[in-house]
């Protein structure tokens, strides 16, 4: 049995996925993708119980292969219901090996 785990991973993303736009200040570019906001929010204790806030968004190594970026902390997301977030951390997500996408944490 052959598992393509990238192909159901990318079934997954679709069923909650959203179009939003990609900003690059660095190259002044836009990118229209499709991404989908997880379920995860970061409201985590930090230094004397600071709270820290954020969002996280999950796109597909396949969107991100096909336009051939790197998408980098200061990247900012625009969503045209949720708003406007930057990107404060791009985490890799492998899957036997094999990087299948990235969250993007937002603050």
């Amino acid at each position: 049995m052959s598992v393509n785990l990238q192909a159901a991973f990318n079934m997954a993303l679709s069923m909650q996925s959203r179009s939003v736009e990609l900003y690059d200040s660095r190259t002044d570019t836009t990118y229209n993708v499709k991404i989908a906001p997880s379920n995860y929010f970061r409201n985590f204790a930090a230094v004397d119980d600071m709270a820290i806030e954020g969002r996280e968004f999950v796109i597909s190594q396949s969107v991100v292969s096909e336009l051939s970026i790197t998408i980098r902390r200061g990247w900012k997301i625009i969503d045209p219901e949720l708003g406007g977030f930057t990107i404060s951390e791009v985490r890799e997500m492998v899957g036997l090996g094999n990087i299948i996408g990235y969250r993007l944490r937002t603050n």
